[in-house]
């Protein structure tokens, strides 16, 4: 099992690493516009996951990650020539979209700003609250009843 410092130390390594293979070695067309985000690292540093964020709409996002895919065992091992590790972690890739929802959260914090009209579908999938009334109801949200706590 590795330290944590150590574990730390390769999971940076792997995502820098990584960023510069599929940036400037990896030659495929399909292979989009993409940012290794982070990189997760198993205890034992024989799996790591890798992170990307793929700029584009979702067929775009799609080849990219099948390309990626198809490319996976180049990119182990050319990161196991470069981190010289007893054993080279397996890799694995994720789509990572959370700049998709950061760009839709600020949208949506904008258009709240302006005073911009109807909510759209990204707040539709909201939950109505629990209970399914207003707290105005004299409903405690806690479940304690309606006498004040002390």
């Amino acid at each position: 099992m590795a330290q944590p410092h150590r574990r730390s130390r390769v999971r940076a390594r792997i995502r820098r690493e990584a960023s510069q293979i599929i940036l400037q070695e990896l030659k495929d067309p399909r292979v989009g516009f993409v940012t290794v985000v982070d990189a997760e690292v198993t205890e034992d540093l024989r799996h790591a996951l890798v992170k990307v964020s793929v700029l584009g709409t979702p067929g775009v996002k799609s080849r990219t990650m099948h390309a990626l895919a198809d490319a996976r065992g180049h990119v182990q091992s050319e990161l196991g020539r470069r981190l010289g590790l007893r054993f080279t972690p397996i890799l694995a890739f994720e789509l990572d979209e959370s700049a998709d929802r950061i760009s839709r959260i600020e949208k949506l914090i904008e258009k709240a700003r302006s005073g911009g009209g109807e909510p759209d579908e990204a707040s539709a999938d909201e939950a109505p609250p629990a209970g399914g009334g207003s707290e105005s109801e004299g409903s405690d949200p806690m479940g304690g009843g309606s006498a004040p706590r002390p």
